[in-house]
């Protein structure tokens, strides 16, 4: 696009842009599972273009017939009830473009069941879905009926008809459709290479875009955007910067105003073994982690001396454009300051408490890193911490059905990247899959394992993550071993340190739950020297030792560990008030 616009071609069409990610689709070798969708795809952003008015405009979520009552756990036959649209949750409408691309699940069409419970839109009253029941190969025609079209408003008629958009998926394949009258709208659906197991159950879902198409696809390239140049880069251009920054402010509503000191030097030895470096990367990652946690930073880091004497800086981290080495790892001090100021971190020291100082046992914390130096970084539990109910921790409109059809959709195309799933190997130990035949488990195995146990997605992916739980090939030589991503990493070697008496899964915390434990000093406790009062609020937790934007974490040291603890909380953005009144006892 940057491109075309140099050369004077303009901004791109929405029709360009699809044909643009469908080309990124046959490049990586998937053309042929998508090309119905991108098919559909362009057919409604061409019918779209052709009559720009027609979209329906921007607005909150659809009510439904469900009233927002969770669907039953199971059915007749053991088998997951249809899915049902949540109540709708917060305001209902993103404050900017970004995700604002993601569409609202509104039914489900399970072939040869009843219609769904009915939605209203701007520009129908009652819409249903449902799906005939499936011939001898599979295949069934999904309705979307809707009645009661939206009156036209008085005077002149200047704009076409209304037109609401819909996405609906199964596990195999998704399409686009435009319904633009009263009456049916029939899609064909299924047939050959189709999961009759997963329609039985859930059907095909659909899912109303807020908005236009062509909006919808511009707000994928802006988001895109809060990612694409610092993630490609060593460091973070300002503007990469600003935009985060506006993001955090708008969407999660922590504003990190620009900061006017300069870099704290610290007297190396007022770091001692233990405390924890809290990071916040304007890179579209760690603003992506703080919006659907609550957390004020995005990733952690604890300091530990050797016994050779070097302080070091102990993490996990994947390799990128700005990290050298991946995996869980150690950096001398001096040296982790200076990647960080290269890779535009603002960095937070928050030191232990001194409670937790007296207990700190040094000589077992490197013992215990040493036994995860060189584990590959914690791919496999990475969600884990965030999620833990089944639609509260989700930021509107995302929902556990998007989620569900999104995993199973893309796991070729994230094959591609070389990476661990996200999901599938956790998904094997909720259900009981043996270690040695975790590597091999897919996603839809995953889904059939648990409709056949009873187990619907909704309970699946809250499922506690264990501490104890083993991963293939975690250890350089191939090895399984534990999954930690950087907050747990911190939270293990607190807990192999001696810090805690009760017992509770590090894997289930996120960054804000690490920082909240009380490990650490809590405000007005810490002791920090003279170099931190000048660039920091008084009696403030924490001393930013390095950054251009300003951080903030309300409630450091404030929360002693219990038995379970942060195995079931709530946290809806953007201002987290369910998460704040469940932290004494989620």
């Amino acid at each position: 696009a940057r491109r075309g616009a140099q050369r004077g071609e303009g901004k791109r069409s929405a029709g360009e842009r699809v044909r643009d990610l469908a080309e990124m689709v046959r490049q990586a070798g998937l053309a042929e599972e998508h090309r119905e969708g991108f098919e559909s795809l362009a057919r409604a952003v061409a019918e779209e273009e052709a009559s720009p008015a027609l979209g329906s405009p921007s607005h909150p979520p659809s009510p439904t017939a469900a009233s927002g009552a969770p669907p039953p756990a199971e059915h007749a036959a053991n088998k997951p009830a249809p899915p049902q649209a949540a109540a709708p949750r917060g305001a209902g409408k993103l404050p900017g473009p970004y995700y604002s691309f993601l569409p609202e699940f509104v039914g489900a069409a399970v072939p040869g069941g009843p219609p769904s419970p009915p939605w209203r839109t701007p520009c129908f009253a009652s819409c249903t879905t449902k799906a005939s029941p499936p011939d001898a190969k599979g295949a069934a025609t999904v309705t979307l009926d809707c009645a009661g079209a939206a009156p036209a408003p008085p005077g002149p008629r200047l704009l076409p008809a209304c037109a609401d958009t819909y996405l609906v998926a199964s596990l195999t394949g998704w399409k686009v459709v435009r319904v633009g009258k009263e009456g049916a709208t029939l899609l064909p659906w299924g047939g050959k290479g189709e999961d009759e197991g997963d329609m039985a159950a859930y059907g095909a879902r659909v899912f109303r875009f807020a908005s236009s198409l062509t909006a919808a696809v511009e707000a994928i390239w802006q988001t895109v955007e809060l990612f694409r140049g610092p993630l490609s880069g060593a460091g973070v251009a300002k503007g990469d910067a600003e935009r985060n920054a506006a993001f955090l402010r708008d969407y999660a509503h922590y504003d990190m105003g620009p900061r006017v000191q300069g870099d704290v030097a610290l007297d190396e030895g007022d770091v001692r073994s233990g405390d924890m470096l809290g990071v916040v990367r304007l890179d579209g990652l760690d603003p992506l982690i703080m919006w659907g946690t609550g957390s004020r930073i995005g990733h952690t880091a604890a300091a530990l001396r050797m016994e050779d004497g070097e302080l070091y800086v102990v993490e996990s981290q994947d390799h990128t454009s700005y990290w050298p080495v991946g995996r869980v790892q150690k950096t001398p001090y001096a040296k982790w300051l200076k990647l960080a100021s290269e890779a535009d971190y603002n960095v937070a020291w928050l030191p232990l408490s001194e409670a937790a100082r007296g207990r700190f046992n040094e000589s077992a914390a490197r013992e215990a890193f040493a036994s995860w130096e060189g584990l590959q970084y914690g791919f496999y539990n990475v969600l884990w911490g965030w999620i833990d109910t089944a639609t509260g921790n989700f930021p509107w409109p995302l929902h556990p059905q998007l989620l569900m059809t999104s995993l199973a959709i893309l796991e070729p195309l994230l094959a591609k990247t070389g990476k661990p799933s996200l999901v599938n190997a956790a998904f094997g130990h909720r259900l009981g899959v043996p270690l040695t035949d975790l590597p091999s488990l897919t996603t839809r195995g995953a889904y059939a394992l648990a409709r056949k146990a009873g187990i619907t997605f909704e309970k699946l992916i809250t499922l506690p993550e264990q501490d104890a739980w083993a991963y293939p090939n975690q250890t350089p030589s191939g090895a399984p071993g534990p999954s930690m991503v950087c907050n747990v990493l911190v939270c293990r070697l607190w807990k192999a340190a001696g810090l805690f008496d009760v017992s509770f899964n590090c894997a289930e915390f996120t960054p804000l739950d690490t920082y909240q434990l009380t490990a650490l000093a809590a405000p007005g406790d810490a002791a920090l020297p003279e170099a931190c009062r000048a660039g920091n609020p008084p009696g403030a937790a924490l001393c930013q030792i390095m950054g251009g934007y300003s951080m903030g974490m309300p409630m450091v040291g404030t929360m002693a560990p219990f038995a379970g603890m942060r195995e079931g909380c709530p946290g809806t953005p953007p201002e987290y008030d369910d998460r704040v009144k469940a932290s004494g006892w989620c």
